[in-house]
């Protein structure tokens, strides 16, 4: 029954997000849209995982919004990723599945992959502040807290 207890408390653990900072919250949710967009396909949310136990995130958090890639919404991710992957590049933007080579489709994945690892930074930075300034709007003050040694802690 061990087992059980460790399961329980590290949802109880790390679901509860009323204790944890408007900066902290909004940095799991950004790495988790981050990692979501990412192109390490069948790897998304592993390494989601992994980047908020190593930053000490809230794991249910970043797991939870990895997970805006799904089926649906993949294809805007990846039209997306190769319109900005074509900008960088200063390609044109054209997409044809008509006459499709393997030469293209290399030429292609470099576009796309570049432009995945900057639409994921965007998109990264887009939903830290859009979660902050909710949070922000919506969370109630709390008043600071007092450690250990008689200091204020920033919450």
């Amino acid at each position: 029954m061990g087992w059980i207890k460790k399961i329980k408390d590290f949802f109880v653990q790390d679901f509860q997000i009323a204790n944890e900072s408007n900066h902290k919250v909004s940095l799991a949710v950004a790495v988790g849209c981050m990692c979501a967009v990412l192109p390490i396909w069948g790897f998304q949310m592993i390494a989601a995982f992994a980047i908020a136990g190593f930053l000490r995130l809230n794991k249910i958090v970043v797991v939870a919004t990895s997970n805006i890639s799904i089926p649906p919404i993949t294809p805007v991710w990846l039209y997306l990723s190769y319109v900005i992957g074509c900008f960088l590049f200063g390609r044109e933007n054209s997409l044809s599945f008509n006459g499709i080579t393997l030469e293209e489709v290399s030429k292609s994945l470099i576009v796309y992959v570049v432009g995945a690892i900057v639409l994921a930074m965007l998109l990264g930075v887009a939903s830290y502040f859009l979660c902050y300034g909710l949070l922000a709007i919506f969370r109630k003050k709390q008043p600071n807290k007092i450690d250990q040694d008689g200091q204020r802690e920033n919450a």
